[in-house]
């Protein structure tokens, strides 16, 4: 009893030599047909390999371009945040009622008077001290997205904002720290508006708006004024309030 024996072929090799496959096949046909698919198969399988790679490629990028504005929106919350509460605290550190009077305070001092702001003095500063005490959260906020840059200039806020604390009880000396505290908050701004690509608004082009602003509310009350004066003499009356 003969023992067969087992010799592996390709799946191509195996079918080639079928004798009924090349009954009025030309070989060169067979072979060029062979060839051709494998070079086809060979081409697609690299087209699709390009085609994943450059789809990972705008994937990835797509994705840093989300990781990017995430950031940006991060950065943003926590500067408008922060600049929000500083401002709001330089706002209420104006002594609108002049409970710090330096010549009422002297002047009660030299003749012996008790001084009869003491318990608003007090008030005054006890508020100031728990306002600037909320800086501290959206400060360390800011801390954890910010550039070197706009955290530099955070820095020098959140310090101005501190000292003009310290000077709530001297009149004079707070209206220094309030003017720094202030510069130091359009330094910030400034700094903000830099590296989100926007145009720097300076304290010389805030003073020419506000020139501007003041030429246009004079002609504004001038015209009022005249209108006023001449429906006033419409009416019978011979003289105005604006009569010099």
């Amino acid at each position: 009893m003969a023992v067969s024996t087992f010799r592996p072929m390709s799946a191509v090799s195996d079918f080639l030599t079928q004798p009924g496959f090349w009954w009025g096949v030309p070989a060169g046909a067979v072979l060029s047909g062979v060839i051709t698919s494998v070079v086809t198969a060979r081409s697609v399988r690299r087209s699709d390999e390009r085609k994943a790679l450059q789809e990972d490629k705008v994937l990835d990028r797509k994705e840093e371009r989300e990781d990017q504005r995430r950031n940006e929106d991060l950065v943003f919350e926590a500067a408008t945040e922060f600049a929000t509460v500083c401002s709001d605290i330089l706002m209420k550190s104006v002594d609108v009622e002049g409970v710090f009077n330096f010549l009422r305070d002297a002047l009660n001092s030299e003749a012996g008077l008790p001084d009869p702001k003491a318990m608003e003095k007090l008030a005054f500063a006890q508020m100031r001290v728990e306002e600037a005490k909320g800086i501290t959260t959206p400060f360390n906020k800011l801390k954890m997205v910010a550039s070197p840059a706009l955290l530099a200039a955070a820095s020098r806020l959140n310090t101005s904002i501190l000292a003009l604390n310290q000077t709530t009880t001297q009149p004079f000396a707070r209206q220094v720290a309030m003017k720094t505290a202030g510069d130091e908050l359009d330094n910030f701004i400034n700094v903000f508006r830099t590296e989100c690509g926007r145009e720097q608004y300076t304290s010389s082009a805030a003073q020419r708006d506000a020139m501007s602003f003041m030429a246009t509310l004079e002609q504004q009350v001038a015209r009022f004024v005249e209108d006023a004066k001449r429906d006033l003499r419409s009416a019978g009356f011979t003289t105005t309030p604006w009569d010099n």
